[in-house]
Formats: structure tokens, C-alpha cells, sequence
């Protein structure tokens, strides 16, 4: 029975989610979730993560920036973990629908963490619900 009770827990927030970016998933190959500026940035550097890792170089450093000295991108805003899975998204989808799954993806992972480490930290399952 307390299986049965933590399903909803777990789809009320996907629901909720899917409904308050339903305009992303509807266009989801022509608009950005944010502002635009910062997922610009991403799929640049998913570019750049892409290729150098491709061919074999530093995924943290570019000539693209600042040619022809390059850029290294260590201090940079920079998620590895982000931009592989941009990067394998980008394989059968453009950058933008790439972008615009990973940041769905990492917000139900996000929940789905949250959600058993309040179950772990809790060790009683009556606080969940």
C-alpha cells in the first residue's frame, strides 16, 4: 500500500511541469527554455565539446573565442555532464531540441533526486505524504 501512495508523488511534479512548459514542448525546435542568452552559450559549447572530443582534443579549450591564441574554458561556466548529454542528444536532433531535452531530462532527474534523498534522510516514510 505505501508503494501504491509514492506514484503519485512522482507524477504530480512531471504533470505539473509538462504543463507549465507546454509552449517548449510544442515548438521545442524553435524556442530556448530561459531567456535565450544563456542557451546560446550551451549550444556553443556543446558545439565546441563535440567536436574536440570527437577529434581527440581538450574539450576545454577552444580557438573559436579569441582566434588564433584560443580560450581555455576551465574557469568557464561548464557542465561536462550537461554537454555529453547535449552532445549525444545532438546525434539524431539539432542543438536546439538537444538543449531543450537535456534541461527537461536534468529537471525530472533533479526531482526524482530530491525525492529519495528526502526518503532517505527521512527514514520514515509517514513525512513524504
Amino acid at each position: 500500500m505505501k508503494k501504491k501512495r509514492s506514484i503519485p508523488l512522482i507524477i504530480f511534479p512531471i504533470i505539473v511541469f509538462i504543463i507549465v512548459e507546454v509552449l517548449v514542448i510544442i515548438k521545442i525546435d524553435d524556442i530556448l527554455i530561459g531567456n535565450g542568452g544563456d542557451g546560446f552559450i550551451w549550444i556553443f559549447l556543446a558545439d565546441n565539446f563535440k567536436d574536440r572530443v570527437i577529434s581527440f582534443q581538450n574539450p576545454f579549450y577552444t580557438t573559436r573565442m579569441f582566434y588564433p591564441t584560443g580560450r581555455e574554458l576551465y574557469f568557464y561556466d561548464y557542465s561536462t555532464f550537461i554537454l555529453f548529454i547535449i552532445s549525444l542528444f545532438s546525434l539524431f536532433f539539432n542543438y536546439i531540441i538537444s538543449f531543450n531535452l537535456t534541461l527537461i531530462l536534468i529537471f525530472v532527474l533533479n526531482f526524482l533526486c530530491m525525492y529519495f534523498l528526502t526518503k532517505f534522510l527521512t527514514k520514515k516514510k509517514d513525512y513524504l505524504y
